[in-house]
């Protein structure tokens, strides 16, 4: 797997480097705080409605990215309801965080 992992501190124009960077795996990317805190998501799609919607290549990804976000916790990987929940939503990859949001 590629590097799916930035910080939502960079730039829009940096994080689309990287989005295409992970292609053609998901274009999607994790976006973590400094304490490496998932706090969102960023997609390929994401980025071009912001910049449809008048934001910045300059802007951060803080501004931009998806907040409520689908992830599966550590302790339901033998949940078969959520693993189906999840595959029904056609999510191709997905974060698998501890209580304190760490991947």
């Amino acid at each position: 797997m590629k590097n799916h992992f930035i910080n939502q501190d960079i730039t829009l124009l940096e994080a689309l480097a990287q989005i295409n960077s992970v292609a053609p795996e998901p274009l999607v990317l994790f976006v973590l705080d400094a304490d490496q805190h998932m706090v969102g998501t960023l997609t390929d799609g994401d980025s071009r409605r912001a910049l449809i919607a008048g934001a910045s290549v300059n802007d951060k990804v803080e501004k931009i990215m998806h907040r409520n976000f689908n992830y599966m916790k550590v302790e339901e990987l033998d949940d078969v309801k959520e693993i189906k929940r999840l595959r029904d939503l056609k999510m191709r990859l997905v974060p698998v965080l501890d209580a304190e949001k760490h991947i």
